[in-house]
């Protein structure tokens, strides 16, 4: 009767050890959501920087911000990360108008008045959106716990 009373006192003991080894290791992995966010920080920095370039880089940066605001929509569980979605999602829908506006300035034009006017419109709304875009990708940066200077 002792042995199996010291039998069963082992296997709780490693039971409890087992259970607390994997409490542990558990609480030690990153959080996805967090990672996957944090990636999708990185690409809008990186389309900022691209959009911002004389002439901007359309072509590879405007997917990627069209594919980041894809993820921040329909990936399930980063709504929830309510420090840092909503300035991503922020700055993403700058850089979907910074993408617009680059991409009609870039046509070719005749030179009339309206057509004048309406491309410096562009210009300047192009410009107030990638300062729009700065400000949100600095407070997403603050929400991550890192820095960003553009």
């Amino acid at each position: 009767m002792l042995g199996a009373t010291c039998a069963t006192i082992r296997l709780t003991q490693t039971r409890i050890t087992a259970v607390l080894l994997l409490v542990l290791v558990l609480g030690c992995l990153p959080d996805p959501r967090r990672t996957q966010i944090s990636r999708l920080f990185d690409a809008l920095v990186e389309a900022r920087v691209a959009l911002h370039e004389q002439p901007p880089r359309l072509e590879p940066a405007c997917g990627d911000v069209s594919e980041v605001g894809s993820r921040l929509s329909g990936e399930p569980g980063l709504t929830e990360l309510r420090d840092v979605w909503p300035s991503l999602r922020s700055a993403s829908d700058a850089l979907v108008a910074v993408c617009g506006q680059a991409t009609l300035l870039e046509q070719p034009f005749d030179p009339t008045p309206a057509t004048l006017q309406a491309r410096t419109r562009w210009q300047n709304g192009l410009e107030q959106e990638l300062q729009t875009a700065c400000d949100a990708l600095k407070r997403s940066a603050a929400a991550l716990g890192r820095r960003l200077d553009c």
